[in-house]
C-alpha cells in the first residue's frame, strides 16, 4: 500500500496543472503587458513606427512599440513652439524601468495625432516606438517618438505638496516656452 499511496499522492498534483496552465494563459492574455515590455500586442501599437514623423531617417528604432511609465518633468506649452508642430515633453522614467530605459526620456506627439500631454508632474504611461534620435537637441536622445497613447496613471497623485522653497519642494523654471520641474 505504501507505493500505491505514494502514486495517489503524486497524482493529486497532476489535476491542478491544466487548470494552472489555463489561468496563466488567461492572466497573460487579459492582463495585458506591463510597462517596460515590448508591447507589440498593445492596442495602441501601429504597424508603421515612422508614420507622421518629420524626417524619420534621423531615428534609429530600438523597439517598434514600447510601453514606459514615468512623471512628466518638462513640456512645451503648445505645438506651435516646435518647428515640426510636435508636442514635446520629458519624463522621469519610473525607477523600476531604469535598467531598461534611461533615467529621463524625451517624448513627442506628432501633429496627425490629437493627443495632448497631461500636465507637468503627472505620472503617465506612454506607448510608441522607442527610438534613438541622431539629431537630438535635448539632453535625451532616447525617445518615445511618436507617442501613440498617453494616459495619466495616477490622476490624484500629489505633485508638489510642499510649499515652494521648502525642503523637497520641486523647482519650477521656464524652459522652451514650457517649464521644467526638478
Amino acid at each position: 500500500m505504501g507505493r500505491i499511496g505514494a502514486i495517489r499522492r503524486s497524482r493529486r498534483w497532476l489535476v491542478p496543472l491544466p487548470l494552472l496552465a489555463v489561468l496563466a494563459l488567461a492572466a497573460f492574455t487579459l492582463g495585458g503587458l506591463s510597462a517596460g515590455t515590448t508591447a507589440a500586442s498593445d492596442p495602441a501599437c501601429r504597424t508603421d513606427p515612422s508614420a507622421g514623423v518629420h524626417d524619420p531617417g534621423r531615428l534609429t528604432i530600438k523597439s517598434s512599440c514600447a510601453v514606459v511609465t514615468g512623471t512628466i518633468v518638462s513640456r512645451n506649452s503648445s505645438r506651435s513652439q516646435e518647428t515640426d508642430g510636435d508636442w514635446s515633453f520629458d519624463i522621469q522614467v519610473d525607477s523600476s524601468l531604469q535598467g531598461t530605459f534611461p533615467t529621463t526620456m524625451h517624448a513627442e506627439i506628432v501633429p496627425q495625432d490629437s493627443l495632448t500631454p497631461p500636465a507637468l508632474g503627472t505620472h503617465v504611461r506612454l506607448v510608441g516606438p522607442w527610438v534613438f534620435d541622431t539629431q537630438s537637441v535635448s539632453g535625451s536622445p532616447e525617445e518615445i517618438h511618436p507617442v501613440w497613447s498617453v494616459g495619466a496613471v495616477c490622476t490624484s497623485c500629489p505633485v508638489a505638496a510642499a510649499r515652494p522653497g521648502a525642503p523637497g519642494a520641486p523647482n519650477v523654471t521656464p524652459h522652451n516656452g514650457g517649464v521644467n520641474l526638478t
